[in-house]
C-alpha cells in the first residue's frame, strides 16, 4: 500500500471515530440531565453561615429554583453562573472531545435552630423539564461561648411603652485575632419592632468598622473592656428598637461566627490586636459565639385621659413654626415650616395632618401630598404648602402635638404660636379692563402730531386691501421651503432613529442575515491563500462553525456536528444535503485533528466549492 493510500485510510478512520464521539456525546448529555445539591459542611452551628450549591448537569441555563420551603434556614442567594466547558485532546492519534454542561446556583444558608435538619429536594426547571434534586441532612449544634470570645446584649432600659425607643447595645469581647466574621440576628426581622441604625459621632482618635447584620449595617467602635476580671478587646455597636406592640419580649440571641489564626495577613481586623490581648494563635479554627437573651417589657399606653387627637407620639416634645410669605392674595401658596424636637430617634416620627387641627380646614386649602420630614441636628423639619381661601384669614392657627410623656405617665399638648398673615382680596379683571374702556364708557380722542410720522391720517384710502391666503403663500418659494423643511427634517430624524433602534435591538438577527455573505468571504480567503494541510482544514472548520453560530443566533461556536445535524433536519433540510455536509466536515476534522490534509493533490478548491453550494441550499431553509 503506497503512502498516499495510507493517508486516505487514516483520514477515513479518524472521521469515523469523530462521528462516533459526536453521537456518544449527544446521548451522554441526554442521560446526565439532573440537579444535584451539595453543601460546604454537614456539621455546623446555629447561626454559622455555610455555602450550598445547586448544580444543574447537562444544561447551560436554568430557572432559579423556589427555596421558600427551607424554613429552618435563612437563605441568601449569591447568584448563578454557567460553568460549561469544551475541550479536545489528541493522544497517539486518538481524538477525544470532552463537553461539560453545567449551570450552578450559589446560596448562603444560616441554620436557625439546632438538631438534625434536612435541606429538602429542590425542583429546578431547565430545557422545558422539571428536575428533582437530592436532599441533604445537616447536623446543627448549639453555639457556645469560650473564654476567648463572648457576646453580650444590654438594653438601655428593661421597661418601656409602645412607641418608645430603646437602645440595644451589642458588645463582642475578643482575646484572639479573627477573620471572616459574620453576625446573625433574626430578631432584627421581628415585625413588632421598628429597627433604626443610630448615627455615630466619629472620633478621629478611635477606630471604627462597618458591621453588616441581617441586612443592616452598623458602625462599630473598637475598644477594650474588662469582663469577669479578664481584659478583652471589644467591638461595640448599638441598635435602636421602637416597639409597636405591648408584651414581654425575650430578645433572641445574636450570633457571631468567625475564624481565628492565619500565617498570612488576611485577617479582617488587620492590626486589631497590636496591644497583645491575644494569648495565642489557632490555625484556621472556627468559632460560633451566642449572646445572652435579655427581656424587654413593653407596656401599652393608658386609655384614661387619652385625647382623641393623640397620634402616637411618645416622649417629651417641643415644637415651633414659621411661614413665608406673610402677605399674599386669596389662593396664593404659603410655605409652613414646622420643627419638632423630641426623643433621640425621630426617623419614624411623623406630623399629624393639618386638616384635623382647629382653624386649618375652614381657612386654608391643604393638599393631601406632603414631603416627608428630614432630620437636622437632633430635630425633624416638615414643610407644608397651604393656601388661604378668603380675605378674612388673619393668621395661621397654632400647630399642636399631643404626646405621652413616659416620665410623668401623662398626655401633654405642645403647640406653636399663631403666625399673623395678611390676605389681600383677589382683583377680578373685567372685559372693560382688557379693552381699555373707562368706567364712564367714553373713548379718548385720537390726536395728530405735527412733528413726525405719528400723524393720525383719516379717509377710506388709508386702509388698503391686502389678502393673505393660500395662493399668496405658495406663490413664493421661500414660503414653501419654510413650511415643508421642519416636517421633512423631523421625518428624516424619526426614520433614522427607528432604523437605528431596530438594528441595535437585534444584533444576533443582523449576524444571522449576514452569515452567508461572511461565510463565502472566508472561503474566498482560504482559496486565495493556496494553503494545504492542517491549517487549511482548520480554517474551513472555523468558517463552517462561525456560519452556523451566526445563522442559529448562538453567542459561541461550541456546537458539535451532532448538534448542527439535528438542527438542520428539524429545519427541513433534506437528509442527502446533511449527509454530504457531514462527510465534508468529518474529512476536514480528520485533517485538522489527525494531522492529515484532504488537500493533498489540490482538492481544497473542490471541497470549498462543494461546501459553498451546500451552505447556499441550507441557507434557504434556515
Amino acid at each position: 500500500m503506497n503512502r498516499f493510500m495510507k493517508k486516505i485510510l487514516i483520514s477515513a478512520l479518524a472521521a469515523l471515530s469523530l462521528s462516533a464521539i459526536f453521537h456518544a456525546e449527544e446521548l451522554s448529555a441526554a442521560e446526565q440531565l439532573l440537579a444535584r445539591v451539595t453543601v460546604e459542611s454537614k456539621n455546623v452551628y446555629v447561626g454559622e453561615p455555610f455555602l450550598m450549591r445547586i448544580t444543574v448537569i447537562g444544561s447551560t441555563e436554568a430557572e432559579r429554583p423556589d427555596l421558600s420551603g427551607l424554613n429552618d434556614f435563612e437563605v441568601r442567594f449569591q447568584g448563578g453562573t454557567n460553568n460549561s466547558s469544551h475541550s479536545v485532546s489528541i493522544i497517539n492519534g486518538k481524538v477525544t472531545r470532552n463537553v461539560k454542561k453545567e449551570y450552578i446556583f450559589n446560596y448562603t444558608l444560616i441554620p436557625l435552630r439546632a438538631g438534625e435538619l434536612t435541606i429538602p429536594s429542590v425542583r429546578v426547571r431547565t430545557e422545558g423539564k422539571t428536575l428533582q434534586s437530592n436532599s441533604v441532612r445537616i447536623s446543627v449544634s448549639e453555639p457556645r461561648e469560650t473564654e476567648d470570645f463572648k457576646l453580650r446584649l444590654r438594653l438601655s432600659q428593661r421597661n418601656c411603652y409602645v412607641g418608645e425607643p430603646v437602645l440595644l447595645n451589642v458588645t463582642w469581647y475578643l482575646r484572639k485575632d479573627v477573620r471572616n466574621f459574620e453576625f446573625t440576628a433574626p430578631f432584627l426581622e421581628n415585625e413588632n419592632f421598628y429597627i433604626e441604625e443610630p448615627e455615630v459621632e466619629i472620633d478621629a482618635r478611635k477606630q471604627y468598622f462597618r458591621v453588616p447584620v441581617s441586612g443592616y449595617e452598623f458602625i462599630a467602635e473598637k475598644g477594650r473592656d474588662t469582663l469577669a476580671a479578664r481584659q478583652y478587646a471589644t467591638l461595640n455597636f448599638s441598635v435602636a428598637l421602637t416597639p409597636g406592640k405591648a408584651g414581654v419580649f425575650n430578645i433572641p440571641e445574636f450570633i457571631v461566627a468567625c475564624e481565628t489564626g492565619s500565617s498570612v495577613r488576611d485577617r479582617f481586623f488587620d492590626g486589631f490586636f497590636s496591644d497583645d490581648f491575644s494569648t495565642g494563635r489557632d490555625r484556621n479554627r472556627k468559632y460560633v459565639i451566642p449572646s445572652n437573651t435579655p427581656t424587654l417589657n413593653v407596656k401599652a399606653l393608658p386609655l384614661e385621659g387619652r385625647p382623641d387627637e393623640f397620634a402616637g407620639h411618645i416622649g417629651e416634645y417641643r415644637i415651633s413654626a414659621s411661614a413665608e410669605p406673610l402677605e399674599v392674595s386669596v389662593g396664593d401658596p404659603v410655605t409652613l415650616r414646622i420643627t419638632l424636637w423630641g426623643p433621640e430617634y425621630l426617623d419614624n416620627v411623623d406630623l399629624p395632618p393639618l386638616s384635623g387641627m382647629d382653624g386649618f380646614p375652614d381657612n386654608f386649602k391643604i393638599p393631601e401630598e406632603r414631603a416627608s420630614g428630614r432630620e437636622e441636628n437632633g430635630r425633624k423639619v416638615f414643610s407644608q404648602t397651604i393656601r388661604p381661601v378668603s380675605a378674612g384669614v388673619s393668621e395661621i392657627p397654632p400647630v399642636k402635638i399631643i404626646s405621652f410623656d413616659t416620665g410623668t405617665g401623662e398626655y401633654r399638648t405642645v403647640k406653636t404660636d399663631p403666625i399673623p398673615l395678611k390676605v389681600n382680596p383677589t382683583r377680578i379683571v373685567r372685559a372693560s379692563d382688557a379693552e381699555g374702556i373707562s368706567q364712564a364708557g367714553q373713548v379718548s380722542a385720537l390726536e395728530s402730531w405735527k412733528d413726525g410720522i405719528a400723524y393720525n391720517y383719516e379717509g377710506p384710502g388709508i386702509l388698503a386691501r391686502r389678502d393673505y391666503g393660500l395662493s399668496a403663500v405658495i406663490s413664493r418659494w421661500w414660503n414653501i421651503l419654510l413650511l415643508t423643511a421642519p416636517p421633512l427634517a423631523f421625518l428624516l430624524i424619526l426614520t433614522g432613529t427607528v432604523l437605528a433602534r431596530r438594528r441595535n435591538s437585534d444584533p444576533l438577527g443582523r449576524r444571522s442575515r449576514k452569515a452567508l455573505k461572511v461565510f463565502k468571504g472566508r472561503l474566498t480567503e482560504i482559496r486565495k491563500s493556496e494553503g494545504e494541510g492542517q491549517e487549511a482544514c482548520s480554517r474551513i472548520l472555523d468558517a463552517f462553525k462561525e456560519y452556523f453560530a451566526c445563522k442559529l443566533c448562538r453567542q459561541t461556536m461550541s456546537m458539535t456536528t451532532a448538534d448542527i445535524e439535528k438542527k438542520l433536519l428539524e429545519s427541513g433540510v433534506d437528509p442527502e444535503t446533511v449527509s454530504s455536509l457531514k462527510r465534508i466536515i468529518e474529512t476536514c476534522e480528520a485533517g485538522t485533528y489527525a494531522g492529515e490534509s484532504p488537500g493533498t493533490g489540490g482538492i481544497v478548491h473542490p471541497i470549498t466549492g462543494e461546501l459553498e453550494e451546500l451552505i447556499k441550499r441550507i441557507d434557504r431553509k434556515l
